[in-house]
């Protein structure tokens, strides 16, 4: 298990209250933590069971029958990487509509999640709340490991305001937090990057990020996209819109909203 994988996010407190819905999909861009904080939940007893379907003997069996697979899991239970198997999505709808209120499922991974089987359309719509995981925020990296994370809209709420200048140690580190931003992988690894090393390591996860697909069914060249994320870094806000870079990249508009959407954080 990664080093990182048990530290506290602030969206913890959603699964420990219980999610509203019966079923809670758990989405986010690649790398961002995802299966480490369903171990998490898992190990912590917020939920009874985990299985994931990147493990070759369980994608088969959920493979083969998805709706008689998912009824052997012990309830609460964590399905990791569930976009993996499309009748998942299904076989979890049939599940919960069996069963009392209450949540009974996480599901975690893409946000094709659900969305793989009835033409497309979201089976557990209804059933159902879709959370995003983002990069950790500076507050989860420095909490307290024995303590939960706050949420920063109440702490914004509650905090008096200072607006005293900020000096030349805070203004470095605070470059430094930017330069790393919240990856785990880039910013709690293993062992200590270089800005040399976080560079290069940057630069080889972010073909591996944006994959060739935005949306099911059209594809996308790396080196596009890599242009559009070069244009909403360098380009100044105001030219930076959707349809901009739509236009700018050769790409359908849709298509630049949607990966610039889901690849923020990267």
């Amino acid at each position: 298990m990664s080093e990182y994988s048990c530290r506290h996010r602030a969206v913890e407190q959603v699964f420990v209250t219980r999610a509203s819905q019966q079923v809670a999909i758990l989405e986010g861009r690649r790398a961002v933590g995802k299966s480490s904080l369903a171990r998490h939940l898992a190990g912590e007893g917020i939920h009874a069971s985990c299985r994931s379907l990147t493990e070759p003997d369980v994608r088969r069996s959920a493979e083969a029958d998805p709706d008689r697979w998912i009824r052997t899991l012990e309830l609460p239970a964590v399905i990791d990487e569930a976009q993996l198997v499309p009748g998942v999505g299904l076989a979890a709808k049939g599940l919960v509509d069996e069963l009392p209120q209450g949540h009974h499922l996480l599901l975690t991974g893409s946000a094709s999640v659900g969305r793989g089987t009835m033409a497309g359309s979201d089976p557990l719509t209804g059933r159902s709340v879709r959370i995003r995981l983002d990069p950790f925020a500076a507050m989860e990296l420095n909490a307290h490991p024995d303590r939960a994370v706050p949420s920063i809209v109440d702490v914004l709420f509650d905090a008096e305001f200072c607006d005293a200048s900020v000096g030349a140690d805070e203004r470095a580190d605070l470059c430094i937090m930017l330069r790393t931003g919240g990856i785990p992988s880039h910013c709690l690894p293993a062992v200590r990057l270089t800005r040399s090393a976080l560079n290069a390591r940057v630069a080889s996860d972010n073909p591996s990020i944006l994959g060739e697909q935005v949306l099911p069914g059209e594809r996308l060249d790396p080196g596009i996209a890599l242009r559009v994320l070069d244009s909403v870094l360098r380009i100044p806000v105001g030219s930076t819109a959707p349809g901009w870079r739509g236009n700018s990249a050769w790409i359908a508009r849709r298509s630049a909203a949607t990966w610039a959407f889901s690849n923020a954080g990267s």
